[in-house]
């Protein structure tokens, strides 16, 4: 008798955990109640993690940035690089790096940084040009009316070796 009463009680509080899950899921908190009611459920929300609202049809999505290196040897031939990982760790953080490139204050020290490890990684490179760019995405108005996903260049830096693996500003 007591496991039945224990387990309808479980059953019990996970339908509300769920109920309230799917509750926050629609913004249930910007719809502005105010009564006992509301209070309640959002302190049972905030203790308990049903709170959270997923955006998944927001009205706005970020820009995503990326590098593309073009290196450049003494003999003037040039290749196109991009840095990638052995494993989804490394690209993770790689990415999160790529994105504090939006921050201007950032460019001049991980520009650097980027192509110090593309002169590591070619021994007869003589120039690396880092090249960011950045995803743009259209507004929901902009896409309905045909706006597409557009790539665009924030800004380029060429590094040239000058002695090891420390590039100098061109």
């Amino acid at each position: 008798m007591k496991k039945l009463i224990t387990n309808r009680f479980l059953y019990a509080v996970v339908a509300i955990h769920l109920f309230l899950t799917a509750l926050y899921a629609t913004h249930f908190v910007e719809w502005g109640p105010s009564n006992m009611l509301a209070k309640t459920s959002f302190a049972w929300g905030e203790f308990t993690g049903s709170s959270n609202i997923y955006s998944f049809f927001a009205p706005y999505v970020g820009e995503q940035t990326n590098v593309i290196y073009t290196v450049v040897d003494s003999s003037g031939s040039q290749q196109v690089y991009r840095l990638t990982g052995h494993s989804r760790e490394i690209l993770n953080r790689l990415n999160t790096a790529y994105n504090f490139l939006s921050l201007s204050e950032t460019h001049d020290v991980l520009c650097q940084s980027f192509a110090i490890q593309v002169f590591s990684r070619f021994p007869s490179a003589s120039i690396v040009r880092v090249h960011i760019i950045k995803q743009t995405m259209p507004s929901m108005e902009q896409q309905k009316a045909g706006g597409q996903i557009r790539w665009q260049t924030m800004f380029y830096k060429d590094y040239s070796r000058t002695s090891g693996h420390e590039p100098t500003k061109q």
